[in-house]
């Protein structure tokens, strides 16, 4: 039997392009489960963040809120936006200033949402950019999709030490790290962090990402690294296969 919002279903598929984001399935199950207003406000969501506008992002959200839509939607929605941003960026369709607007503006309102409104996974990520490099946009967005995914972030910001990084290995007991260098000068610093885990004989507590434009898998697997993504999206589902998580 026909479900009768299989037409929003394939609205939402066609005019938000979620079949390169791994979170259409779980729209399919809102809209035929909770129904059409709520997919219909993911959908407006989404396609605001992906158009990086920061007065109809935050429109958007205010209008949802407005109409009692329950945050984890907007949660929903705001995945689905930047993760179709993260895919442009590796496709060439959007660059990193125009993700930078959408990116800024999603960070400022995060903790106007309660914790209700995120799944929680059970799992802690630790990320940072580098000592030396205060690139921000690509570590931001890939951390807002880690909440946005369960995962409890702690965010370190840019330009971090490898002392710094240390203390929150042990102050948080993270189940994965991320370190992120935008830059060949930085990439270094990765290594020194990994090395420097092994000295604290904190290595074998905790699974190491790396990433950024300069990286690569050679570099990742040189230095020792357990994982490397190329882009947000991907770190994300990666960093799920590797935790064990859904």
């Amino acid at each position: 039997m026909e479900n009768k919002n299989d037409g929003k279903i394939k609205e939402f598929k066609e005019v938000g392009k979620i079949e390169r984001v791994e979170e259409a399935g779980k729209v399919e199950e809102v809209v035929k489960t909770e129904g059409i207003e709520e997919v219909g406000e993911i959908l407006k969501i989404s396609e605001t963040i992906y158009k990086c506008d920061k007065d109809l992002i935050e429109k958007s959200i205010i209008d949802a809120r407005n109409k009692g839509i329950d945050d984890k939607y907007i949660i929903k929605g705001i995945s689905i936006g930047l993760s179709k941003i993260s895919d442009s960026i590796s496709d060439d369709e959007l660059f990193m200033p125009q993700a930078g607007v959408a990116t800024k503006v999603v960070d400022s309102l995060m903790d106007e949402f309660g914790k209700d409104a995120f799944e929680n996974n059970g799992k802690t990520i630790i990320i940072g950019t580098v000592e030396g490099d205060v690139h921000e946009i690509g570590k931001t967005l890939l951390s807002i999709l880690f909440k946005t995914s369960g995962f409890k972030v702690y965010d370190l910001g840019t330009d971090v030490s490898k002392e710094e990084f240390i203390e929150a290995v042990k102050k948080y007991d993270a189940d994965l790290l991320s370190l992120s260098a935008l830059m060949t000068t930085t990439m270094n610093m990765q290594k020194e962090i990994i090395e420097e885990l092994k000295e604290k004989s904190l290595r074998d507590k905790l699974l190491v990402m790396v990433g950024g434009a300069p990286v690569t898998k050679e570099w990742a697997k040189e230095i020792g690294a357990d994982l490397y993504a190329e882009d947000a999206t991907g770190a994300v589902k990666i960093a799920k296969e590797a935790l064990g998580v859904k």
